[in-house]
């Protein structure tokens, strides 16, 4: 008996430190995703760009729009926390609202959907007004 449990336990060893050696088929590719210097509403764009299919004309109204977002989340994270969680909620409120006249329901939906839905109160807010 005490010699089967020492083999489970050697064999636990064994794998878990072979596991450890492991490495990612994809490790080269993070390197050059974490290369690449773009951050903050940049970044934010490209992915909607890539992700909603963007026009041309939509992307640049939309990177204005991150922009401007950032810049006033970035404000908001200088106040006391109560006026900082109805700030960010404004600051998103009004972020949604913009998105609704420069996206198509189709993306609407799309970006819903990269959002994991946390928006969607945000949204159904806006006929509200």
């Amino acid at each position: 008996m005490k010699l089967s449990i020492l083999i489970f336990v050697l064999g636990l060893a064994t794998t878990t430190a072979f596991a450890q050696r492991i490495t990612k088929a994809d490790d080269g590719l993070d390197k050059k995703v974490l290369a690449v210097d773009v951050t903050g509403p940049a970044l934010l764009t490209l992915e909607m760009v890539q992700e909603l299919k963007l026009t041309t004309e939509q992307q640049q109204e939309v990177m204005q729009l991150n922009r401007q977002r950032y810049e006033q989340l970035q404000e908001s994270e200088l106040t006391d926390l109560r006026t900082r969680q109805l700030a960010v909620q404004k600051v998103h409120l009004n972020n949604d609202k913009a998105l609704m006249k420069i996206l198509t329901p189709e993306q609407v939906q799309r970006f819903l959907e990269l959002e994991g839905r946390q928006n969607m109160l945000h949204l159904s807010e806006l006929g509200n007004e």
